[in-house]
């Protein structure tokens, strides 16, 4: 029984680009396959092969052919990164024939090696440092056949089992360096870190040895430098008796202690003598008591009061050199013209929060005659399902100003967020409210869950 056959259409079908089929590449006969525009698609079925028009005109060179996954087989065979290998074996061998005596014994480093397992062999005598499968049964008479794919500088090999297992090795181009955590470049840093030149056994040579001997472990080294600094200051001002050079690092910082004091550049309120405590003690007592009074201080010259008193005295001059009096004035106190401020401000940036609306309620509203643009940054958030978020702005303006009531208005939505899915019939409106001096622009909104909604008011022009 055949395939049934929906529709069928000979020359191919078009959709704005055509899907065709033919024997054979496609183009280069004139037809359809040349005819047809960029992104087509033509179906060998001589094959099964598929091609793409890249290039619009006539010819095979204007078609790409879609690659398949033997194609892709074909391209990754030889590359750098190759199966895993099952052991490591940098044992030295006179030949192959002595490497396959090994194998034949059963085990190579201690693992059971069976028909088909790959292992890298790094240094057999006349043959390449290289991945080779063992061909034949362990015992009797496996041979070992090297991989096809020779080592090139860069491929690399993870280890399954042995001594080596759970290791990746690279290929310099000559030998096999291991890679990874205990890679040679980290080897390498830790050498450095320690003082050794190279690999192996190296006994450690110091630079310095005042204090520490030649060779000593590093350990014994540390030690040998703790001993000599000695123990913590436990009495500050106090050293034992003898030449500094007889007492440890720590003991002679004691000895530093009692010299702190002198050599003071200014003596206006402290004594070149004195300690270091006493001086300080001099300086608090000519910074004086705190400031208890601000806009007071005592009578007489300034220079002849406590540097809090004097300081006092600037507070009343606080207000003066005010550079733009729009909403304050020059000749006003602080206070005032802060307060000023704070009452110009409360209504342009504002911020409200209504909870659990439905039925449609008023967020926020703005007299016409203060403000004709307000944005309104909103964040809604079900009170049902608490992961169901929505945050956006809403741009409104009005047609009113000082004389007279607004009769039209217009918003947009833009910004919008949301997360946690859709909050069920959620949706946003502003309109006019009142008239006169009382007449309202008004951001409302109505839900078909629960929200709770917080809306922070910016006006960005006022009236």
């Amino acid at each position: 029984m055949g395939i049934p056959t929906l529709f069928e259409a000979r020359g191919g079908i078009s959709i704005g680009v055509a899907v065709l089929s033919g024997t054979g590449a496609p183009g280069g006969a004139g037809g359809h396959p040349d005819d047809a525009v960029k992104g087509s698609i033509y179906l060998d079925d001589s094959n099964g092969q598929m091609w793409l028009k890249k290039t619009a005109g006539t010819g095979a060179d204007k078609w790409v052919r879609i690659q398949s996954q033997d194609d892709l087989d074909t391209a990754l065979l030889g590359q750098s990164w190759r199966e895993p290998v099952k052991l490591r074996d940098a044992t030295s061998y006179a030949d192959m024939t002595a490497a396959e005596t090994a194998v034949n014994t059963g085990t190579i480093d201690g693992v059971a090696v069976a028909d088909g397992d790959r292992i890298l062999f790094e240094a057999i005598t006349g043959e390449n440092s290289n991945v080779f499968i063992v061909t034949g049964t362990p015992g009797s008479g496996a041979i070992l056949v090297e991989d096809g794919n020779d080592a090139s500088k860069g491929d690399a090999l993870y280890i399954q089992d042995g001594t080596d297992a759970g290791k990746q090795y690279a290929f310099n181009g000559s030998s096999w360096v291991q890679q990874g955590s205990a890679s040679s470049t980290e080897i390498g840093y830790l050498q450095s870190f320690i003082g050794k030149s190279g690999n192996g056994n190296e006994a450690p040579d110091y630079l310095s040895t005042h204090v520490v001997t030649d060779g000593d472990a590093l350990e014994k080294a540390i030690g040998d430098l703790d001993a000599e600094i000695g123990g913590g200051i436990a009495t500050p001002q106090t050293r034992t008796a003898g030449p500094i050079s007889d007492q440890p690092v720590n003991l002679n910082l004691k000895a530093l202690d009692d010299a702190i004091g002198p050599n003071v550049t200014s003596t206006h309120q402290v004594a070149a003598a004195d300690s270091v405590n006493a001086n300080i003690s001099a300086l608090d007592a000519a910074v004086g008591a705190d400031v208890v009074t601000p806009q007071v201080r005592t009578t007489g010259a300034i220079s002849a009061q406590a540097a809090n008193l004097n300081i006092q005295s600037l507070d009343a001059a606080i207000g003066a050199d005010v550079t733009s009096t729009h909403f304050v004035g020059a000749a006003s106190s602080v206070n005032a013209n802060i307060s000023a401020l704070d009452a110009v401000l409360a209504d342009v940036k504002t911020e409200s929060k209504t909870d659990s609306v439905t039925a449609l309620a008023t967020l926020d509203s703005v007299l016409v005659d203060e403000a004709s643009v307000v944005e309104w940054t909103i964040h809604a958030r079900s009170t049902v399902t608490g992961s169901k978020v929505w945050s956006g702005k809403v741009l409104a303006m009005h047609n009113g100003t000082t004389a007279a009531d607004a009769t039209d208005v217009d918003f947009n939505l833009f910004a919008i967020l949301k997360m946690g899915g859709i909050i069920n019939q959620l949706d946003f409106d502003v309109d006019l409210n009142g008239a006169g001096v009382s007449q309202t622009l008004r951001l409302r909104a109505s839900s078909g869950e629960a929200v709770n909604i917080t809306v922070t008011r910016s006006i960005l022009n006022q009236l």
